[in-house]
């Protein structure tokens, strides 16, 4: 998702609308860098619970091989618009 979403911003950002690149860069700064095993980053962790609702069972154990980077906010439907050409939301604003 993040792949895609760098390569989104990339396309898009090349497009002549200056108010799509505003939007585009005040994000760029908001993805935070995880690097698996460094830091305080786990490179293996616990998911799930024994006791929890049915979708959290069985706990199991998830490594991460792989650095990436994530959104530091969930992404807002202006953001998402100007990425993806739509908003497939359905409540709007």
């Amino acid at each position: 998702m993040v792949a895609l979403l760098a390569v989104s911003i990339a396309l898009v950002a090349a497009e002549p609308d200056a108010g799509r690149q505003e939007i585009l860069k005040s994000f760029r700064e908001e993805f935070v860098a995880i690097a698996p095993g460094q830091g305080e980053f786990p490179a293996e962790f616990a998911m799930g619970s024994a006791d929890g609702p049915p979708a959290e069972r069985p706990p199991h154990r998830v490594a991460i091989r792989r650095p990436f980077a994530i959104a530091r906010y969930e992404v807002p439907q202006n953001l998402w618009r100007v990425v993806m050409g739509q908003n497939p939301s359905r409540w709007k604003g």
